[in-house]
């Protein structure tokens, strides 16, 4: 009977030890498949990110380093490329879903740095999304949604949309240009729309335009932001369009002389909601005043003291675009700034 009980006991001892080594093993797993996890997550948060919201063509760009830097990008609207940032560096460290960002002096954190904890709510290699604590500087500046950036837009991209001319010969002449992604080209003047059937190709900064009837013309792109393109031909004229964003033309905003007299003063004039206006330079300082609107007419209403300033006639207003012609013949042109 002893003897049964031992072989029993035995045997109840190596399940055990069985189901302990497999207890192990499991555990094992597990850990090796977070490990593996994080080690993933760490590897897929490396690298340019860009907010998926633009405001007003600005772009803002957060960058993970592999050495555990925070670098941060902007890039206006009439910026070439993205420009780092010039505030503090920062660190970073991914643990499974939570991202921590900490504010360095030096290499050391600083002394009131308080690190931002950030929730991952989604890590994929194409779109990041992080969710801070409200009322944490940092974690307002890096919470957000991303899209990976692999590479910053070509002029092939970057061309496709609608462009007013702004300078030059196509300004004169009215020109709208509306370049779609598959290479198809709509121009348009103050005489009308051109035949529909043209196209145009972009290698590099070199812009091809093929119309209708066969005729060709290769232009260099000297500029190409998110707002500007700027162009000059075989025959070294050069043309600047801005692009329009659909907005309605409204005489609202500030304009710059680019045609007149005003441009020897590099003019600026400034029409405001509030029913001010201000003319002068960055140079020279402002004056201001007051205007009103009938119909096409601008009627200037100096203050006390000030020069007083002849009614306008608007001649063209556009989204990007402002002729004005006072009583006696004299024409400005100015493009919105």
């Amino acid at each position: 009977m002893n003897a049964l009980r031992l072989v029993l006991v035995g045997c109840l001892l190596v399940v055990l030890a069985g189901c302990g080594l497999k207890e192990k093993a499991k555990k094992a797993v597990e850990k090796e498949a977070e490990r593996q996890k994080k080690a993933k997550a760490g590897k897929e948060i490396v690298g340019r990110w860009q907010s998926a919201k633009e405001n007003e063509g600005n772009l803002w760009i957060i960058e993970f380093t592999k050495d555990g830097k925070v670098k941060q990008y902007a890039q206006g609207p009439d910026d070439d490329a993205p420009k780092l940032h010039s505030g503090p560096e920062a660190a970073y460290a991914l643990d499974g879903d939570k991202l921590t960002v900490t504010i360095l002096a030096g290499k050391k954190p600083g002394p009131d740095a308080k690190p931002a904890t950030l929730a991952v709510k989604e890590l994929t290699d194409k779109s990041l999304v992080l969710e801070g604590e409200k009322g944490n500087f940092v974690a307002d500046v890096v919470a957000g949604e991303f899209k990976r950036l692999n590479s910053l837009p070509t002029n092939k991209e970057k061309i496709v949309g609608t462009w007013e001319a702004v300078q030059g010969d196509g300004a004169d002449m009215q020109l709208v240009a509306e370049l779609a992604a598959d290479g198809k080209l709509k121009l348009n003047t103050k005489a009308g729309p051109a035949p529909e059937g043209s196209t145009y190709a972009v290698d590099g900064n070199k812009l091809k335009i093929v119309r209708k009837d066969g005729s060709e013309t290769v232009s260099t792109i000297k500029k190409l932001t998110g707002r500007t393109l700027a162009t000059e031909d075989e025959k070294g004229k050069t043309s600047t369009f801005k692009k329009r964003t659909g907005a309605a033309p409204t005489l609202v905003g500030t304009w710059v002389a680019v045609k007149g007299d005003g441009v020897a003063r590099e003019l600026q004039v400034e029409y405001r909601k509030d029913g001010t206006y201000w003319w002068g330079s960055q140079k020279k300082g402002m004056s201001g005043a007051k205007y009103e609107v009938e119909g096409p007419k601008i009627k200037i209403v100096t203050f006390a003291g000030s020069d007083p300033q002849p009614p306008r006639t608007i001649k063209l207003l556009t989204e990007h675009r402002l002729i004005t012609a006072t009583d006696d013949g004299k024409i400005d042109e100015f493009t919105k700034k």
